[in-house]
């Protein structure tokens, strides 16, 4: 995963890119480029793997479809573009439309750690309620501006039972407690 990440991370780069090898040295320091054949062809005659079975009831699961809003179109190609102008360009016109847009501030957070207010934290959540990560937001939004502490953990509880009622999710570290009796944490 580290190495995917590095890979994704220099394509959305603007400096001089570093080669593959130079990433994978990277991500796998005690793994030379030039030794993997050989410890391939070693596990493959003398490796050991487990062979896990799961049984899995099949169910159908609820497919809703709808339009994108113009908002949204801008946040996803705000999103898929890797020049950075480009992407500010459609985030900002994702936002001028919609300023509770989810995807677009998600963005702003992981590319540029713009965060919001508390008040754009619960217009979000209040406009987009099915939507886990405008509760997440919100817990953040509150959590960071010091406000009520009950208020941003109800948020992330929110964001957590969102999560829980949805198969396909997974929580992102540190939100969702393993116990969820316990109150969520709030990741900062």
């Amino acid at each position: 995963m580290h190495f995917l990440q590095l890979l994704d991370d220099s394509a959305r780069s603007s400096a001089s890119l570093p080669t593959q090898a130079e990433l994978w040295q990277q991500a796998f320091p005690s793994l030379p480029l030039a030794e993997v054949d050989g410890e391939l062809r070693r596990w493959l005659v003398s490796g050991h793997h487990t062979v896990l079975h799961f049984r899995v009831q099949a169910r159908d699961w609820p497919v809703r479809e709808r339009m994108l809003s113009d908002a949204e179109v801008h946040a996803v190609q705000g999103y898929l573009i890797a020049d950075e102008k480009q992407e500010q360009s459609r985030v900002a016109a994702a936002l001028a439309l919609d300023p509770t847009n989810v995807l677009a501030r998600l963005i702003e957070l992981h590319h540029r750690n713009v965060k919001i207010s508390a008040a754009t934290g619960r217009a979000m959540a209040a406009a987009h309620g099915d939507d886990w990560r405008a509760w997440w937001l919100a817990s953040q939004a509150i959590a960071d501006e010091n406000r009520d502490p009950a208020e941003a953990a109800a948020a992330a509880a929110k964001a957590c039972a969102l999560i829980a009622e949805n198969p396909a999710l997974m929580a992102p570290p540190n939100l969702c407690p393993a116990n969820p009796t316990a109150p969520p944490a709030i990741a900062r």
